[in-house]
């Protein structure tokens, strides 16, 4: 969804439906993740760094060491606040894991998957869920055999974090995420257009005063503010790739340069000079 962390290495992606793993760095401090969700489970173990995340409401620091649990349907979003920064990440949806065994394993993951069961959000210093995470992320071959292996991982995963990492909130996964994640994908699919607040609640149905109240409720954050955070992200990227910095503004839909330097530092805290500058030496 977003740039600040570039994607090294990814298994499992298309053979094993349901599973993604990767490895993924962020080389530059300051860059922001915004607010998204997935209706699969994830998991990040950080290798180093540090970072500023934000999930269900709740803002924590982390860093090297640290494991973080997003449960299916919470809103999360991350600001890299040490450089360089590399996490080991798994998504996977929990259908997936279930094992024809409905008497007693089944109920347990199709509770976690409907989010009537959900994890804390930080594991610290337990060795078990670290072999653990150390172990799926030795599973870089397609074989079947690794299949069967990264399976059963998850499974001893979720029973060690079932066992001490429980959340006491109630929770349930939001019934609007399709709607919201349609809207979303519009977004994503159109940023160097004009997209306007107006034009965004029209496509939801919406007056502009409830639309921006539903959003950001349903994403943490307004709807223009997720749609610039979402330009800068994208002008990183071209910046990185070699991108002037006016190109890249006109690029990513803004049309002020002045606006789109003030935009840039405030969220990344440098210049897209400096990236520009940063690039070249590299």
């Amino acid at each position: 969804m977003a740039i600040i962390f570039h994607e090294v290495s990814q298994i499992f992606t298309d053979t094993l439906p349901g599973i993604s793993l990767s490895h993924q760095e962020a080389k530059v401090s300051g860059g922001h993740l915004p607010p998204h969700w997935h209706e699969r489970m994830e998991i990040w173990l950080i290798r180093e760094g540090k970072m500023t995340i934000s999930c269900d409401r709740d803002i924590f620091d982390v860093g090297a060491g640290d494991v973080l649990i997003f449960n299916p349907g919470e809103v999360h979003s991350c600001r890299v606040t040490k450089a360089p920064s590399s996490i080991e990440c798994a998504i996977f949806d929990l259908t997936s894991l279930l094992t024809n065994r409905p008497a007693d394993i089944d109920p347990l993951i199709r509770s976690i998957s409907s989010g009537k069961v959900r994890f804390q959000h930080i594991v610290r210093k337990n060795e078990d869920v670290h072999q653990l995470i150390e172990q799926l992320t030795a599973c870089n071959h397609t074989t079947p055999i690794n299949i069967m292996r990264a399976e059963g991982l998850l499974l001893q995963l979720l029973s060690v974090l079932l066992e001490g990492y429980v959340s006491v909130k109630t929770y349930s996964v939001p019934h609007h995420l399709q709607e919201v994640s349609s809207l979303l994908e519009y977004i994503h699919e159109h940023l160097a257009d004009d997209i306007s607040l107006e034009n965004l609640a029209n496509r939801a149905c919406m007056s502009p005063s409830y639309f921006c109240r539903w959003f950001k409720g349903a994403v943490g954050e307004s709807p223009m503010a997720y749609v610039t955070t979402l330009r800068i992200n994208r002008a990183y990227e071209l910046l990185s790739n070699g991108c002037s910095v006016t190109e890249t503004c006109h690029k990513v839909g803004i049309d002020d340069l002045n606006n789109f330097n003030r935009q840039f530092r405030k969220r990344v805290g440098v210049s897209p000079s400096k990236i520009k500058a940063e690039t070249k030496r590299g």
